[in-house]
């Protein structure tokens, strides 16, 4: 699983900031839905996140995408625990 979660992380983490999608979504929604704790599926799911929280190759779903960061924020995700500290404080997320 944790080589899944690590080519997910790499080819999927590298379509998304090319802004290819939905090969990032094909990608990482391979590893998204393990349940083991590791840092290469908490990225992924921050990166499934991100795609639900903007609506990209996906409908918009914020209630998903936060579904997503909790996930990755158990898994020590950076981003995931940044975006749920902001909420906390009250800062816009865009």
């Amino acid at each position: 699983m944790q080589i899944v979660a690590s080519y997910a992380v790499g080819s999927g983490g590298r379509a998304y900031n090319d802004g290819q999608y939905q090969d990032a979504y094909n990608v990482l929604k391979l590893a998204a839905d393990f349940d083991i704790d590791d840092l290469y599926v908490g990225t992924t799911q921050y990166y499934m996140g991100l795609l639900y929280f903007y609506g990209h190759a996906v409908k918009q779903d914020k209630d998903i995408a936060e579904r997503y960061f909790k996930k990755a924020s158990e898994r020590k995700n950076e981003d995931a625990i940044e975006y749920f500290k902001k909420k906390a404080q009250g800062i816009p997320i865009r």
